[in-house]
């Protein structure tokens, strides 16, 4: 795997991230155990644009999910417990959506 163009900054909160996964069944808080702050909003940016992790919020909650390249890059800074989730991702009925299932077959084939 390439290493992705993202700042030390960057690196050092995916890693944050990525070792917090656990805690939230593989898809962390924002703001949860992680501090967040407006200095982050700029590192989560390149972290999506990267292609390492999506957000999505409910109820007023942003949550963080680990693309398949953003599960191989944990696992090569040494985070094996990274997963995609059944159910972990974009929404139903959402363009992405229609990919999960392609993705948890790459990623975690059953």
């Amino acid at each position: 795997m390439r290493t992705p163009k993202i700042t030390e900054k960057s690196k050092e909160l995916f890693r944050k991230y990525a070792a917090d996964a656990g805690n939230w069944n593989g898809q962390p808080l924002v703001g949860g155990n992680v501090a967040d702050t407006k200095y982050d909003r700029g590192n989560l940016t390149q972290l999506k644009r990267a292609g390492l992790i999506t957000t999505d919020t409910d109820e007023g909650n942003i949550w963080l999910s680990f693309t398949p390249t953003g599960v191989r890059y944990a696992r090569t800074l040494g985070y094996m417990h990274v997963v995609i989730f059944d159910g972990q991702g974009p929404r139903p009925g959402t363009v992405g959506a229609r990919t999960e299932k392609a993705i948890l077959d790459v990623v975690a084939p059953t």
